[in-house]
């Protein structure tokens, strides 16, 4: 991937063109945004292209050769967009946020068969789900009276408060709400979060012929998405507990993602690397971070309230489905630094305590704190 980022000297107005590729002419992508501040009322827009990318590989046995075949399916999901927004600042700190759009969701499915004869692509036209198109708006208000140090915030606090409903092949009504506070007594960083992403009215589909992607859901188990609880990543669990299980009878797995989720966070932050007014070791080649941190959160899809269950009681043995969403907790230490200004890497350590065959878990993400 390469990105583009061209602005005028007073940062009012603003271009930016990203490019991606991974793997044929089928997965490049790409984005260009633009975003005007040169006055009270911020407008802009985007248009864009992006390709999921999702497989798996099976083996299976041709009769007409008498030999062993060797499968990798893959399924794309291409995401076309275009938006429009609007800003509207009431002060420095706050300020109201419109955004409007129109999206696609079109698939492609192939499968790549290997056998002692050579490779065969085939397309699977036949078993591709028809386009998704969805219609969206958002509002916003939002607020940002925080103070950043070399890798996370030090003090005060960032808010966001959105209703996005979504209209169209489907229809829900998605609401998020961020919290976060930043309490600062020299040289440490008390950090508080309440979040909750909730995508009203949709639904799972466990019979979704996407299979590997269905709208609404939301995830606990994805490092790169604000609900990421430490210690529980999927790939982590996959390796360690799920590997000869299928997603559907992996009962940590299925606690991991839902068309709701909420989650509570909170960090004793420490500059350990950094400079003489910020760092306890005047080291500024490489700003660095160390903290405790507690995770606790839940995925659920259910209205009723009893679908919930507060017992610890979470293993990788197969569930019904349909079974209650348990509260995952983590608990660890954490650091993280400043690459040359660049990229901000978080090493974590992380104790998972509904995870009963695993003490301790260890992970890696390039992201500032949050």
């Amino acid at each position: 991937g390469v990105g583009f980022f061209f602005s005028d000297m007073l940062g009012n107005r603003n271009l930016t063109v990203i490019a991606q590729a991974n793997g044929t002419f089928k997965d490049i992508g790409g984005q260009v945004s633009y975003l005007d501040r040169g006055d009270r009322l911020n407008y802009g827009g985007s248009v864009s292209h992006i390709p999921y990318l999702f497989g798996f590989v099976q083996q299976g046995f041709n009769p007409n050769t008498g030999s062993i075949v060797i499968q990798q399916v893959l399924q794309r999901i291409y995401q076309s967009q275009a938006t429009v927004m609007g800003a509207y600042p009431l002060t420095q700190t706050r300020r109201f946020e419109l955004t409007g759009g129109i999206i696609r969701y079109g698939y492609d499915f192939e499968v790549r068969e290997f056998t002692r004869f050579g490779v065969r692509d085939r397309d699977l036209n036949q078993l591709e789900p028809d386009p998704i198109y969805l219609a969206t708006t958002g509002v916003s208000y939002v607020g940002d009276f925080a103070n950043f140090g070399f890798v996370s915030p030090l003090q005060g606090g960032r808010y966001r408060f959105e209703v996005s409903p979504q209209i169209g092949s489907e229809e829900y009504v998605s609401v998020r709400a961020d919290y976060r506070r930043y309490f600062f007594h020299k040289p440490w960083t008390l950090a508080l979060r309440a979040l909750h992403v909730g995508n009203y009215g949709a639904d799972l589909q466990p019979e979704s012929p996407q299979q590997g992607f269905v709208l609404g859901r939301e995830f606990l188990g994805d490092p790169y998405r604000q609900g990421f609880i430490r210690g529980y990543g999927f790939n982590s669990i996959f390796d360690e507990e799920c590997r000869f299980a299928s997603s559907n009878s992996c009962s940590i797995i299925e606690q991991l993602y839902g068309t709701r989720i909420g989650l509570l966070s909170a960090e004793l932050r420490l500059p350990l690397f950094g400079t003489d007014a910020l760092g306890l070791i005047n080291f500024p080649y490489l700003p660095t971070e160390l903290l405790l941190f507690t995770d606790a959160g839940v995925a659920w899809t259910n209205e009723d309230l009893r679908a919930f269950s507060f017992t610890s009681d979470v293993d990788a043995n197969p569930s019904t489905s349909g079974s209650p969403s348990r509260p995952l907790v983590s608990t660890g230490i954490a650091a993280r630094f400043n690459l040359l200004g660049a990229f901000v890497f978080e090493m974590f350590y992380a104790r998972p305590f509904q995870r009963k065959s695993v003490n301790w878990d260890f992970g890696v993400v390039i992201r500032p704190g949050w």
